[in-house]
């Protein structure tokens, strides 16, 4: 992630009672150049007035920002992420290995707890094998297409 690198977000809010809600997400770009941005300003702009044209009663935001730690991506979130979770994952671990369990007659709380380890242990080893199995953010989305094409039939 290079610091002189920016976001580029137009957000389409909702209407009504959700109004101060972002409803879609039309347009993002993660990591888009300095100079990109002082040549294409204008077709963001632009892009984000059409929006506003189809969607007239509707709150559309055009953001345009310096990456910044809040804002990671693609390989940059899980680079970030992996090391946080195996902290994390480590030490429920441990919590759990180095607990008293409270079982009940029947032993079905020592089988949830084994259960629970062997889960924790399995993501572990995909972890450090590089396997992320998580949610990880997009780095582009580009739905202005539908967006302008179903405009009508939202309006009315």
């Amino acid at each position: 992630m290079n610091p002189l690198n920016y976001i580029i977000k137009i957000n389409l809010y909702g209407k009504g009672d959700t109004e101060h809600q972002v409803d879609k997400v039309v347009y993002y770009r993660y990591d888009f150049p300095y100079m990109m941005i002082y040549r294409w300003r204008w077709y963001f702009e632009y892009i984000a007035a059409l929006v506003k044209v189809h969607y007239p009663h509707r709150k559309v935001e055009l953001i345009i920002d310096q990456n910044s730690e809040g804002y990671l991506a693609g390989q940059d979130y899980i680079e970030k992420k992996t090391k946080s979770l195996l902290t994390s994952l480590r030490s429920q671990l441990t919590r759990l290995e180095n607990g008293v369990v409270q079982d009940d007659l029947f032993g079905t709380v020592s089988e949830k707890n084994e259960a629970k380890k062997e889960r924790i242990r399995k993501e572990i080893a995909d972890l450090e094998s590089g396997v992320f199995t998580r949610w990880v953010p997009d780095t582009y989305k580009n739905i202005i297409k539908e967006v302008l094409n179903n405009s009508k039939s939202i309006r009315q």
